[in-house]
């Protein structure tokens, strides 16, 4: 490995964060025992070539085909892999706006979880799902798992018995939603009662559930599902749940997008796997603007998005919403490499009050959640 530069030199934060996950990654490589590139023209081949070319300012010989071509075959998640990727790329071509990005996080803890999410993902793009052991995540596997194992304990049949609440569905759903509450943050960004909760990507309800329990009898809560048999089993949720005093729970089985009319969509099986195709298709879907305009349903406190990538189209649906009534925000922001920069600018143009915040609570690279609020959630009659 050849070294020029040093990461604690670099005045750009962005920068010293490659440099430190390149360096890493370089030495996991060498410790591999990687070899010389071949001549083959392989796509493997011309991705190493690739990510040299583009580190290649960095002074560090990042990989060769063979190492690379090892690592990947090893790592076992080509969607990480992709998106860590596009990531990689991305940060290189907007180093200063991830910078500024940086900078707009309200506290310490923000900036020290986008530091990891960028070094992790900068490393996932060289040495696939090694990239969680040179830069582990908040959560620990061992812990997530001990945490699996109580809710193992709790499960009757099919159902889970959890938090006061009797949910049908995939046991990390569960503890990521409603045992980690991922979409919490604690005196800062969560629901309350008598609120009006969106949840956009509603899977089998568990979250649904959960904001449920946080806003009372007083509230509502409209889930949004686009996957009808998903859609069914959030139903199924509800109806188990009755007479525990929650509020309005309504099931809109619809996809959330930019505009409201119809799309396409396609399924790769995986929980919460459902990624949509913005074109004509025999799928309803309708935009967040369009929903609250015509639902009367008055004013909207908080959003939650999960929607696999297409976060970015359903806030560009909902600008009047957010500029109107300032909701709470918990959009999640790691399927699409360029998500954490996309989807903060899209919010700070809407409302440039917002205050922003990021957490990770999971033991893997997924469930990223940015965070949006205000002090003073003004609310207007036109937007």
């Amino acid at each position: 490995m050849q070294r020029m530069s040093d990461p604690s030199q670099v005045t750009s934060p962005t920068l010293a964060v490659i440099l430190r996950a390149t360096e890493a990654a370089a030495r996991l490589l060498a410790s591999e025992g990687a070899t010389e590139e071949g001549s083959s023209e392989s796509a493997v081949h011309h991705m190493a070539r690739s990510l040299n070319e583009v580190l290649r300012y960095a002074g560090i010989r990042l990989i060769t085909t063979q190492g690379y071509k090892k690592l990947l075959a090893s790592s076992g998640d080509s969607f990480g892999h992709l998106s860590a990727s596009e990531t990689l790329k991305d940060v290189l071509s907007h180093v200063d706006a991830y910078d500024a990005l940086r900078s707009r996080f309200a506290d310490d803890s923000s900036r020290a979880i986008f530091d990891w999410c960028l070094a992790m993902r900068v490393a996932f793009a060289q040495v696939g799902g090694a990239s969680l052991t040179l830069f582990p995540a908040p959560v620990s596997m061992k812990d997530y798992d001990k945490h699996l194992a109580e809710l193992a304990r709790q499960r009757r049949g099919r159902v889970y018995d959890v938090a006061g609440l009797r949910v049908e569905s995939s046991p990390e759903a569960i503890a990521d939603s409603v045992v980690l509450e991922q979409y919490l943050l604690p005196g800062l960004v969560e629901p309350r009662s008598g609120e009006t909760v969106l949840d956009v990507g509603a899977f089998m309800g568990e979250t649904s559930l959960w904001f449920a329990r946080k806003v009372g009898s007083s509230g509502k809560v409209i889930a949004f599902e686009p996957v009808p048999s998903l859609a069914r089993k959030c139903l199924e949720n509800v109806h188990r749940n009755a007479g525990q005093a929650l509020p309005e729970i309504r099931i809109e089985n619809i996809a959330v997008g930019a505009r409201s009319g119809s799309c396409m969509m396609t399924e790769r099986g995986d929980s919460g796997d459902a990624v949509i195709d913005t074109s004509t298709g025999d799928l309803a879907m309708v935009s967040i603007d369009d929903y609250v305009c015509t639902s009367g349903m008055g004013r909207v406190d908080f959003i939650k998005m999960d929607i696999e990538g297409m976060e970015r189209y359903a806030l560009e649906g909902a600008g009047l919403t957010i500029r109107r009534y300032h909701p709470k925000l918990a959009i999640s922001c790691y399927h699409k490499g360029d998500d954490l920069r996309v989807l903060a600018g899209m919010i700070c143009k809407q409302v440039p009050e917002y205050r922003l915040y990021l957490s990770h609570k999971s033991p893997t690279w997924h469930e990223t959640v940015l965070f949006a609020c205000c002090d003073a959630r003004q609310v207007t009659s036109d937007g």
